[in-house]
This record gives structure tokens, sequence and C-alpha cells, in this order.
């Protein structure tokens, strides 16, 4: 959960900073045609938002639970599907 709330963040202040760029282009390059309205703003943040949520929802199914038991005490941890295969023990 900690992973996909990492990823959905970091997805959405991305594209929050690109929307911000995007937005300063046009109204630098169109000054006189480049007008927003009061709804176009909430209408890209919601979108914004939409797409984190679908880009980082499969950290939420792709993952497996890998315990390690130690002398001590037993570590547990989630890997994702793509990176299990990367891990050389």
């Amino acid at each position: 959960m900690m992973l996909f709330a990492a990823v959905l963040t970091l997805v959405s202040s991305i594209l929050t900073l690109m929307l911000i760029a995007c937005e300063r282009f046009v109204g630098i390059v169109f000054a006189m045609k480049a007008h927003l309205t009061e709804r176009r703003p909430a209408t890209f943040v919601a979108i914004v938002w939409v797409v984190s949520v679908i880009v980082s929802s499969p950290l939420l199914v792709y993952r497996r639970q890998q315990v390690r038991h130690w002398l001590d005490h037993t570590e547990i941890w989630y890997s994702t599907f793509a990176l299990e295969s990367a891990n050389v023990d």
C-alpha cells in the first residue's frame, strides 16, 4: 500500500507540473487566445488524478509477499512481479 501511495503522489505531482508548464506555454505563445475558464482547471486536475490512479493501480494487484526468517525476527516485504525477475539470490 505504501508503494501505491508513493507512486500515486509521484505521478500526480509530475503530471500537475507538466499541466502548469503547458498552461504557461499556451498563455505565452497564444497570449490573445488563451483564456482559461473557471471550469477547465478543475477538470484538468481531476483528469490528472484519474490518470495517476490508473497508472499506479497495478501495484495494488501485481505484487507478492516475501518472507525471510532470521534468527531473531521475521522480515516481510512485498515485491512486484517485474522486480522479482531482476533479483539475484
